[in-house]
């Protein structure tokens, strides 16, 4: 289980986590160490970006609730978070 902050643009468009910028780089990083993507269970704290920033942190606790629903459902073996704004372009 991968656990993002919250949906950008591309994953907001594409109603799926981690296939955004951020989300390209991290799939190739589990790549090249033989994970397989399909296999994990990608999602996010906050379900919905707040426009144009950061979710503040009562924002991250409101998900927090669902967030515990979700692991408890997919009882993963592993979890790991990859939380903070996304890569910007120089």
């Amino acid at each position: 289980m991968v656990v993002g902050e919250a949906p950008w643009r591309e994953e907001k468009r594409l109603k799926r986590p981690f296939v955004g910028p951020a989300g390209m780089c991290l799939r190739g990083a589990f790549t090249l160490v033989g994970l397989d993507v399909e296999e994990l269970w990608l999602t996010n704290v906050v379900k919905v970006q707040p426009r144009g920033r950061n979710p503040n942190r009562t924002e991250i606790n409101q998900g927090l609730g669902y967030l515990g629903k979700e692991i408890r459902y997919v009882a993963p073996r592993r979890a790991s978070s990859r939380w903070g704004a996304p890569p910007t372009r120089p």
